[in-house]
């Protein structure tokens, strides 16, 4: 790529396709929509499952969404009605973005019952979405910060100290790479 070092490039290329793998529901909330955050887009997704369904969803219908009120529905009803984002959805869908809802989070297992981990640093060929997915089918709750009732983190490669620090202040296990890994029944590299 001009303008580009191969390294950098490598990794912009990297970045593209993990964002592929990104689940509908945080498209979404990337967007930017007024009052929609993650957990209201997961919501979203999960009440109408495709883009084209939200678009033909009258206000009566997102209002029956958990946790979308009469002010959010307007908003989410406007924004799929601006031809702008419309067109932008649309370059976004040709690029790769996900069309629709896919995944559910029910657990298959109890694992991870007592488990609200946080996850930091990178974990090679596992998306931080990835992880998340795992560790909510193993029957844990997936922080996407250190909070009062969180009980593991997760360090992958490139964890800042000062967030261990935290964490362990916190009284939080930290697992390393491996341990983290290996609790979630996957390979390392």
């Amino acid at each position: 790529m001009d303008g580009f070092k191969t390294p950098s490039a490598f990794k912009l290329y990297k970045a593209i396709q993990q964002s592929k793998d990104m689940p509908v529901s945080r498209w979404l909330f990337a967007f930017g929509i007024k009052g929609v955050g993650q957990v209201m887009a997961e919501n979203i997704f999960k009440h109408f499952k495709t883009w084209n369904a939200i678009k033909r969803a009258s206000i009566d219908d997102l209002s029956m969404v958990e946790g979308l009120g009469e002010v959010l529905s307007n908003e989410v009803y406007d924004w799929f009605h601006d031809d702008q984002n419309i067109d932008m959805v649309k370059k976004f869908k040709a690029f790769g973005m996900p069309r629709k809802y896919l995944f559910e989070s029910k657990a298959i297992s109890n694992m991870l019952k007592d488990y609200k981990v946080v996850i930091t640093g990178t974990f090679d060929n596992y998306s931080r979405d990835f992880l998340q997915k795992k560790i909510e089918l193993l029957g844990g709750e997936y922080h996407n910060s250190v909070k009062k009732n969180s009980t593991h983190l997760m360090t992958g490669d490139n964890t800042g100290k000062n967030k261990i620090e935290e964490a362990s202040k916190r009284g939080l296990k930290v697992l390393s790479k491996e341990e983290s890994l290996k609790l979630l029944q996957l390979k390392n590299g």
